[in-house]
């Protein structure tokens, strides 16, 4: 793939590291059952920016590193819910920003 593509899938395993590991990162946080919407709403952007390469190219090579980082997500996102409803978060929008990152991350891994 170009280093322009490589260098990109390493800004969003990055930035979604961060989001995984950091005290302040959206993924983060849900783990311990808060749920910071402006913080998700920034990992949904994230999402969406993510474009992938023609698939001929695609099929040649896929940044594991960048599926490892996205795969797990959406069932990540179902299992912290009960802790969001346990410290009283907003369940409802929590509920809502899931089903759009799930979208998001569809898209990105061409699910059917």
């Amino acid at each position: 793939m170009s280093k322009a593509w490589d260098d990109k899938a390493r800004d969003w395993i990055s930035s979604l590291d961060h989001e995984w590991g950091a005290s302040d990162g959206f993924f983060a946080k849900a783990r311990e059952g808060i749920f910071d919407r402006p913080r998700g709403e920034a990992v949904y952007e994230l999402l969406k920016s993510i474009q992938l390469p023609d698939q001929d190219e695609l099929d040649r090579k896929l940044e594991r590193k960048l599926v490892s980082r996205l795969w797990m997500i959406p069932a990540f996102l179902a299992w912290q819910e009960h802790r969001v409803a346990h410290r009283r978060g907003d369940v409802q929008s929590y509920g809502v920003l899931k089903v759009r990152i799930t979208e998001a991350i569809d898209r990105i891994l061409n699910v059917p």
